[in-house]
């Protein structure tokens, strides 16, 4: 462990490494080199009071400051250990399996040379989070040839290398003269690949803390192309190259590594440019100022510019183009699994767009709403496709609540186009308004005409990320009561903030949560999340020794193939594995994935029947139970909240995963209270491991009970529903207390970080 001035962060990276769970002994060498700080204190101190009996912390202090690879050197040469890894004293171990796990992956595979895993980035001046290696390697393990031509790259806090450098027999250590002038994890991996492969686990058992003073992080960019001339060029020297199959490439290779550093650019200096001729029909009206959205405030002058000048059709194509683009961001999707992203300033701009045009138009609602409690109810949604994520069917579900007494409206303003069949799903008692318009300032004017005219007593709102003439056209004249169904989702969600908005539905204890901070000035309603679906429960009669069979589903396949460390297509093989299961998944899926998943089976001699897919069905829970489905497999590491009303809308037990992300990932709580939940594999497969004939009728009644009990429309109709207004649903679980840091404020900060990630083309 090198360390220079680090004594804020030296007790940390000895703690992790005093969590571990291991079997043999551990040599900690701290190599203090030269620090000013209290370092050598701190050391003593941690000498002193280690209880932890497999490990021996020895304290190296070197006379004057040499520099990390120096520092690395001796601390290597005074090391006698079998393996060797490096940990800087601003990094740290999360998983107390990690060595174990690293030593007997190495004790099995004697040809490979190291091994790495994933580690989690944490940015502190930036406050976000990403992964190391990314993107996955391609190869696996990595040889040195690969990796001198860029294939991979792990994190020094992960690498664990077989120690070639000691000889037993003489007891003395020889490191490679390279390490003498070459700092860094780069040369480590060079040089240890030279002796055989480097394997990747897919694990996440490490932090990087970048604070901006790491070797590589407090460089500045002439600091940094320095650096990876020197590495190359040390290369050369000790004649590391002869190993690499294909030495022009590599070099190739490092003269593009160098090159595309002296081009780069850093983030914050890289121009956000809209092409004008995209947003403005008429030349005289290309502004030299519309190059250069860089922040929030820069889109909210130039809207507020086009507003001015009467070009409201234009402003809400700036508006759009500029949600549109974040709603598909890379960069937005990664934050979106850590924080509820809103727009206040887009919906407040759209609700102002909106009331110019019924002016400009005189279409403006009447200025007294229909307060009759049977009045006509409104349903406005951007479109209707059967894979459009539950949307379509969450409103239409709501729909059914007020068919038997109201008129009920379902408008679509088709900005998403819906089905061509869309008929066929919807309630032939539905009056079903359909937008022909192709203009967004039309598909305003047509929304809050239509609306107008029907003069609503309830209006329910489930807009697409980016529908702008939805948000404008709705106006607080139309009705007292405009609820937003689509309350939380990852990504952007818009309309929690406009001012025709009178309240947010939460369909989770933990959206009530989220909003009470978020939005305090609108309306919260618990109404839990149900389906007008219901499938009669035939009772499992599995008898012991019987083979189990698990399900999952989700409509979208990135639910279960993020990123993650726990991935879908090695747990799902595992578990059919030790449990002897059978599997089925319903919804949509990769064929790499799918292919994956049968090689795994195939290594362990499994019949390919014992894992099955099925595309997206018209009901599921029917489906589920033709196919004698004894146990529902939440889907991980993003969990499908409707999916969960359908399983146990037929008493179908319900496993869910406790996703690290974001608690709005883990959806346990619109399950009953003693559904299981796991974090880690092992802990699902001790789960699988208990399930019997007994736990199998406990918990379909447990299921069964608490759908009827809270996620019927007749439940809904009842507890709910009062006339023009909704009221909370007394919660089925105590309400679920969750840290939700997120205002307004930190909202726009996002947001203006976005946007320098963002190039509008």
């Amino acid at each position: 462990m090198p360390v220079f001035n680090e004594q804020l962060f030296l007790e940390r990276a000895v703690q992790s490494i005093q969590n571990q769970n291991v079997r043999f002994g551990v040599e900690l060498i701290i190599v203090d080199d030269c620090s000013s700080d209290k370092t050598a204190e701190l050391a003593s101190s941690l000498i002193k009071n280690n209880q932890a009996q497999f490990l021996n912390i020895k304290y190296l202090k070197l006379d004057e400051n040499l520099g990390n690879a120096l520092a690395f050197f001796h601390g290597l040469k005074a090391a006698s250990g079998h393996y060797y890894h490096v940990l800087d004293a601003d990094d740290y171990w999360i998983d107390r399996g990690k060595l174990s796990l690293q030593v007997e992956f190495l004790e099995a595979s004697p040809e490979l040379a190291g091994c790495g895993h994933r580690t989690i980035v944490r940015d502190e001046m930036g406050g976000t989070e990403s992964f190391y290696p990314n993107p996955e390697p391609r190869l696996n393990p990595v040889s040195y040839s690969d990796l001198v031509q860029g294939a991979a790259y792990f994190h020094t806090s992960s690498l664990l290398f077989r120690n070639y450098f000691y000889d037993p027999s003489t007891k003395l250590s020889h490191p490679h003269e390279i390490f003498r002038e070459v700092r860094g994890d780069v040369i480590r991996m060079y040089v240890n690949a030279r002796y055989g492969d480097i394997a990747y686990i897919p694990r996440t058992m490490s932090v990087y803390d970048n604070h901006g003073g790491g070797i590589w992080t407090s460089l500045n960019q002439e600091g940094q192309i320095k650096l990876i001339e020197r590495l190359y060029a040390k290369l050369e020297k000790y004649e590391m190259y002869d190993l690499v199959e294909d030495e022009e490439n590599a070099k190739k290779y490092v003269g593009w590594k160098v090159n595309s550093l002296r081009n780069y650019i850093p983030i914050s200096k890289r121009p956000v440019c809209l092409n004008s001729q995209d947003v403005f029909t008429k030349n005289k009206f290309q502004l030299s100022s519309v190059n250069g959205i860089k922040t929030v405030t820069d889109l909210e002058k130039q809207v507020r510019s086009l507003i001015l000048m009467g070009m409201l059709d234009e402003a809400l194509s700036l508006l759009r183009k500029f949600i549109s683009a974040l709603s598909f961001d890379a960069n937005l999707k990664k934050i979106s699994f850590r924080k509820v992203i809103c727009t206040p300033e887009i919906d407040a701009l759209c609700y102002e767009i909106g009331g110019l045009i019924a002016d400009q138009l005189s279409i403006q609602p009447r200025t007294k709403p229909n307060k009759d409690k049977l009045g006509p109810v409104a349903f406005v949604m951007s479109g209707m496709t059967s894979n459009g994520g539950g949307m379509m069917e969450e409103t239409l579900d709501f729909a059914q609540c007020y068919l038997a007494d109201r008129e009920v409206y379902l408008f679509s303003t088709e900005t998403v186009g819906s089905s061509r069949d869309i008929r066929d799903y919807v309630d032939s008692r539905i009056q079903l308004v359909i937008c022909t318009d192709t203009g967004l300032l039309e598909k305003t004017a047509w929304l809050t005409y239509h609306l107008s005219r029907i003069n609503p007593s309830l209006v329910f709102l489930n807009p697409s990320h980016h529908d702008v003439s939805l948000l404008g056209g709705i106006r607080k004249e139309h009705c007292e009561s405009i609820y937003l169904i689509n309350s939380l989702d990852h990504g952007i969600g818009i309309g929690k903030y406009s001012p025709a908005v009178s309240g947010i539905i939460a369909k989770r204890p933990y959206e009530m949560d989220v909003f009470k901070k978020l939005a305090p000035s609108k309306q919260r309603v618990y109404v839990p999340a149900f389906t007008r679906h219901v499938t009669q429960r035939v009772i499992s009669k599995k008898k012991t020794g019987q083979t189990l069979k698990f399900a999952s589903a989700c409509v979208r396949k990135y639910k279960i193939e993020q990123a993650y460390d726990y991935q879908f297509k090695d747990v799902v093989p595992e578990l059919i594995h030790k449990t002897g299961c059978s599997y089925l998944h319903v919804g949509d899926i990769s064929e790499g994935v799918v292919n994956h998943i049968r090689k795994a089976l195939a290594k362990h001699s499994i019949d390919q029947d014992a894992f099955q897919v099925q595309p997206r069905v018209p009901n599921l829970g029917k489906y589920l139970l033709d196919n004698n489905v004894d146990v529902f497999l939440q889907s991980f590491p993003i969990a499908g909240g409707k999916t969960s009303i359908e399983v146990l809308s037929c008493g179908i037990p319900i496993i869910n995963h406790d996703s690290y992300l974001h608690p709005m990932m883990n959806v346990s709580d619109m399950a009953y209270r003693e559904a299981p939940c796991w974090a880690v594999p092992e802990e699902l497969f001790e789960i699988a491991r208990g399930i019997d004939p007994a736990w199998l009728k406990t918990h379909s009644d447990l299921a069964l009970k608490h759908f009827e009990k809270h996620c019927t429309v007749e439940v809904i109709q009842r507890k709910c529903i009062e006339g023009n207004t909704l009221k909370s649903h007394p919660s089925f679980t105590e309400e679920v207390k969750f840290s939700v840091p997120e205002t307004p404020n930190e909202l726009r900060k996002i947001l203006n970080e976005l946007m320098e990630f963002t190039v509008f083309e």
